[in-house]
């Protein structure tokens, strides 16, 4: 699993990164929206972690990126915002899976993220039984008051068999081309 670090403040950026590694990601850093931007324009990654502004540029664009290479990322959002138009960030990225407060401790960062990309894999193969986070996990985030759902757990998960299909479509259309 790869993670996109996008954080101006290095003490945040390393906390961030050792959490993330401690929960098996491959994690890579960008200290500016151009240096993101250039990273996801030649690669795919599961997780975006981001801050709202980094260098005082809105950074929303690196999501939107990072959706246009691979649809299936996750993007977990840091902002520092409470106004009621917060919710239309979930319209703005649809890769957004959560928002959280400036406040929130790192591991608890990783793990939501950790939490989106597995929600991703799920979709992607229902069958799976072994959860990837612990049910205590799951209380102590839901008894914590420094983010917003996401809008996305809410939403029906897709018809595995009909993204196979749609997948196996695709293959056949390349191989009969090739």
């Amino acid at each position: 699993m790869q993670a996109l670090i996008v954080e101006d403040d290095p003490e945040v950026q390393m906390a961030l990164a050792v959490a993330l590694l401690d929960r098996g990601f491959h994690v890579i850093n960008a200290e500016s929206v151009a240096v993101a931007l250039a990273y996801v324009r030649l690669r795919n990654v599961d997780l975006v972690v981001m801050n709202e502004r980094v260098g005082g540029k809105l950074s929303h664009k690196v999501a939107l990126a990072a959706e246009h290479r691979n649809e299936a990322v996750a993007t977990v959002m840091i902002t520092p915002r409470v106004d009621k138009d917060v919710d239309e960030l979930y319209e703005l990225l649809p890769s957004l899976h959560s928002l959280l407060g400036c406040a929130i401790a790192p591991e608890m960062v990783a793990q939501l993220g950790l939490i989106a990309v597995a929600g991703q894999a799920r979709a992607l193969n229902p069958n799976r039984h072994k959860p990837l986070v612990q049910p205590e996990t799951l209380e102590a985030i839901a008894d914590c008051g420094a983010f917003f759902a996401s809008v996305r757990s809410r939403e029906k998960m897709p018809d595995a068999a009909a993204m196979a299909a749609q997948a196996m479509g695709g293959m056949m259309e390349q191989a009969a081309r090739a």
